[in-house]
């Protein structure tokens, strides 16, 4: 069935699998599959739209890339600073890895970049015919390969001048790589939270599918086991009603997280993020990530 998402309803914009439509899905030994689809509901009207039609030509006609069809891709997006998109992407990153994943991480914050530092990896970008080489790094059984606008700077405290803001960035990696699956990191509050959904909204446009949301910084757990919630309450959970998506787990405020990202050594086997990590992992059904 994770095939079928790559179908995409022109009309609704989200996959056939997400719309209900995949019924089942069956490969007989001899290799023939048997595919039942329904249909388009007759009470849902065909509404053509110009926009909608030109980005779903985009999403269809993407470039070529290295990146082999039977990789997962995840998109971790939010659509504003300080909620803990790097945070998120280096753990995850870091978690896959000690499992024994191949995975790369692509840092494409022009401005904020962080991923070089959380991940302890430094060094300068190198291209060979045309293609960037990742700088690598072990973790556990498996290898992150890494690319950051950090490895463009001579210093880390220097700014890269490039125009693009985040969103143009989102949406050009969306063009790209149209199978995609976007992971949308949030707060509890409620500023972060309307953000998230307009960061859905755009993912949706592009034909992308939102595998569901991760609420960052939930809580303070003080060491006598009680919950402080500095940041408010609900925001997660509110994002996943308003845009039909599952919440991947919350992640607490904990020192071993941001400790670990200022010196290098990810946190992403802590208990909490492990949780949400493999969350993520189990929704996407995935063979491999990347």
């Amino acid at each position: 069935m994770g095939l079928l998402r790559g179908v995409i309803d022109p009309e609704l914009g989200s996959d056939i699998v997400e719309l209900g439509m995949a019924k089942s899905a069956q490969a007989d030994p001899d290799g023939v599959v048997r595919l039942e689809i329904a249909l388009t509901p007759r009470a849902v009207p065909a509404r053509p739209d110009p926009k909608r039609k030109a980005r779903f030509n985009v999403s269809q006609d993407a470039p070529d890339t290295a990146i082999p069809a039977t990789t997962k891709v995840l998109m971790i997006a939010s659509g504003k600073g300080g909620v803990g998109k790097s945070t998120v992407t280096t753990n995850l990153a870091a978690a896959l890895a000690h499992k024994g994943h191949a995975v790369g991480v692509m840092d494409a914050d022009i401005w904020g970049f962080s991923v070089p530092r959380m991940l302890g990896v430094s060094g300068d970008l190198v291209a060979f015919d045309g293609k960037i080489e990742p700088l690598t790094r072990q973790i556990g059984e498996g290898r992150l390969e890494v690319v950051s606008m950090g490895f463009m700077v001579g210093k880390e405290d220097s700014a890269l001048m490039w125009p693009p803001g985040t969103g143009d960035v989102q949406m050009g990696l969306a063009k790209m790589l149209p199978r995609a699956e976007m992971v949308v990191i949030t707060t509890p509050a409620l500023n972060a939270q309307k953000v998230g959904a307009r960061v859905v909204d755009m993912g949706r446009k592009n034909y992308l599918r939102i595998v569901g949301v991760i609420e960052n910084m939930t809580e303070f757990i003080v060491p006598n086991g009680s919950a402080h919630r500095l940041f408010g309450a609900g925001g997660g959970q509110q994002l996943t009603a308003d845009v039909g998506a599952p919440l991947l787990g919350r992640v607490p405020i904990e020192s071993v997280i941001s400790g670990g990202g200022d010196i290098g050594e990810p946190a992403g086997c802590s208990a909490r993020m492990l949780d949400a990590a493999m969350a993520a992992l189990d929704a996407l059904d995935a063979e491999s990530i990347a």
